[in-house]
């Protein structure tokens, strides 16, 4: 499903973080955004989540405008730079947030692509931080969403 986000622009108060944002991102397509600390990436990341509301612009999903959709409506799973996996759950638990359906194969099967194999039961705290990353990651690829945004995810 392609993603148009079309003449977006964002304020924080007085402040202009987004102007006149054109984008059109194809299904399938893998984009990158690339700039410096400040110009707005994350804003337009969570713009697109509805994390955040649009100053004036519209953001459509194929040919439906979620641009006033709450979060939950759009199908569309954040991944952020920190994990933020819940520490009183084990790795088990915090994948199966993100897809409470899961059989015991294929939560063994999002453990082992992304190399967490028998960790299931592990506390978060015994993870280093490169494997908490991998278990957010596999909480997020669980969920089947129609659409994955890392915010820094290296």
């Amino acid at each position: 499903m392609e993603v148009t986000i079309q003449q977006v622009n964002k304020r924080f108060g007085n402040k202009q973080v987004l102007s006149d944002i054109d984008v059109s991102i194809a299904s399938g397509q893998c984009v990158a955004l690339v700039g410096p600390s400040g110009s707005g990436k994350t804003t337009l990341l969570r713009l697109i989540a509805g994390l955040e509301r649009v100053t004036s612009g519209v953001i459509r999903f194929g040919e439906r405008d979620v641009t006033t959709l709450s979060p939950n409506q759009r199908g569309v799973t954040m991944m952020f730079q920190r994990s933020l996996l819940f520490p009183h759950l084990n790795v088990e638990q915090n994948i199966r947030l993100g897809a409470k359906q899961l059989t015991p194969i294929e939560l063994d099967s999002w453990l082992y692509r992304v190399g967490l194999e028998g960790r299931g039961r592990s506390a978060i705290h015994e993870l280093s931080g490169g494997e908490q990353q991998r278990a957010s990651l596999a909480r997020a690829l669980a969920s089947q969403p129609d659409f994955l945004l890392l915010d820094e995810p290296f």
